[in-house]
């Protein structure tokens, strides 16, 4: 435990309050407030040559409307009352210059029967959309994903969230299109094809005396944010191999980021449950079957259940200490080390001390090696997934980087990636 706290700059505390904070359930909403005044930012922008007044919310309206009718006028032959608008200007670089976004803007308009359309719009410099999004809120699935192709807005959607080629489901982001065609004409095996059930995207396995630690299966929607500029949608775990790279040990990110949590000694079960980080962020809703497979490669063990006593109360290690006729006085410390070295390991168990998982050699080697993973994990500074907001910043465009370039020197690489 001290060296990957060491190493990772976490502790146990640490990782409670991530997991608390991601179990905190994606809020769902149909539009967003208009955000704060951009008078600074158009004076920086004016400093430069360009004239960011003209990025409103209106002309958001106005050009979410165009974008309606040019691309999706079948499916929305009438957008209702636009519900909200705004537009907001995003920040010059570091080097003082205009980012390839200057501005991104919302509107949402009503629809009949609680239904809502939502219209993401990034805007260049000169005013003309860089890119945009149409997305049905609440309705049948439908989305337009429109980006600039050699000076064209084209819908590279096609009115669908996800592309299918030959059964495999892959997910739009950047360069994928390069991966669409590779998958297409490279075949997956059968286990990664969208027509064969996800074991990892099921709970039905998950038994009765498990299901207290997961949430209620309405909690596993199929994006996070829904119907908002941060709207992600889930890929599952299994189709998540088609677009990422295994370790040389055969592990991908989120069997990775599994063993880092297993280092902190909480799972299974912690306390507040498994946290919706595993299925909004990596595509996993069956947490135990994930562990149990780490456990039969060998990469993770159940610990002695003297290594979790830390857990119990300082009373409750005194009532344990008296039942077996052990003196119960000290500090806490005191208590566990007499506990570990006078009451048996069954008699601790049937104290309801709960063994945890630890890693192996073979599962330390491995985190050890992939260190980016849980680093990625845990920076304050990663984006969503995608183009929306920029550069992409995260642990898939990480994997792919260090792919391409090796894994020497990874965390300069990445702080480059990031600048």
């Amino acid at each position: 435990m001290g060296l990957f706290s060491k190493l990772l700059g976490l502790d146990k505390r640490d990782a409670a309050v991530t997991e608390k904070a991601a179990k905190t359930p994606p809020k769902s909403t149909k539009s967003l407030g208009t955000s704060g005044s951009n008078a600074s930012l158009i004076e920086a922008y004016s400093a430069i040559g360009i004239d960011a007044s003209v990025f409103t919310a209106s002309k958001v309206l106005r050009d979410a409307r165009k974008l309606a009718k040019q691309f999706a006028d079948d499916e929305f032959k009438e957008l209702g009352k636009p519900e909200s608008r705004s537009c907001t200007l995003n920040p010059l670089t570091k080097s003082g210059k205009a980012p390839k976004a200057v501005a991104k803007g919302q509107a949402v308009f009503d629809l009949p029967e609680g239904r809502s359309i939502v219209c993401n719009i990034r805007y260049l410099a000169d005013g003309s959309v860089l890119d945009a999004q149409l997305h049905e809120w609440g309705g049948p699935e439908c989305c337009h994903r429109i980006q600039r192709v050699d000076g064209e807005l084209k819908d590279v959607a096609g009115g669908h969230e996800d592309a299918a080629v030959d059964g495999t489901l892959v997910e739009y982001g950047d360069d994928i299109h390069e991966k669409i065609l590779t998958a297409a004409k490279n075949p997956l095996p059968p286990s990664l094809r969208f027509d064969v059930p996800f074991p990892f995207a099921d709970t039905k396995g998950v038994s009765e005396a498990e299901r207290p630690f997961y949430q209620d299966d309405s909690y596993y929607t199929d994006s996070s944010y829904p119907g908002t500029i941060m709207e992600k949608r889930v890929v599952p775990f299994e189709s998540r191999k088609a677009v990422s790279y295994p370790s040389g040990n055969g592990l991908y990110v989120a069997e990775i980021l599994m063993l880092y949590y297993c280092a902190l000694g909480t799972y299974p079960h912690p306390r507040n449950g498994y946290p919706g980080l595993w299925w909004f962020g990596y595509g996993v809703r069956n947490v135990g079957l994930l562990l149990e497979s780490l456990e039969s490669r060998g990469f993770i063990a159940l610990r002695p259940a003297a290594d979790s006593l830390g857990s119990l109360k300082v009373s409750q290690l005194k009532e344990l200490l008296e039942s077996q006729g052990v003196p119960s006085t000290g500090k806490k410390a005191d208590l566990i080390a007499r506990i570990a070295a006078e009451v048996s390991e069954d008699v601790i168990a049937a104290a309801g001390v709960e063994r945890k998982y630890g890693l192996t050699e073979l599962g330390a080697a491995e985190l050890l090696e992939n260190e980016y993973v849980p680093y990625m994990h845990n920076h304050p500074s990663k984006t969503i997934e995608g183009p929306s907001f920029g550069k992409e910043f995260t642990v898939w465009s990480a994997n792919r980087l260090l792919h391409d370039e090796g894994m020497d020197g990874w965390k300069e690489k990445l702080k480059a990636m990031r600048n």
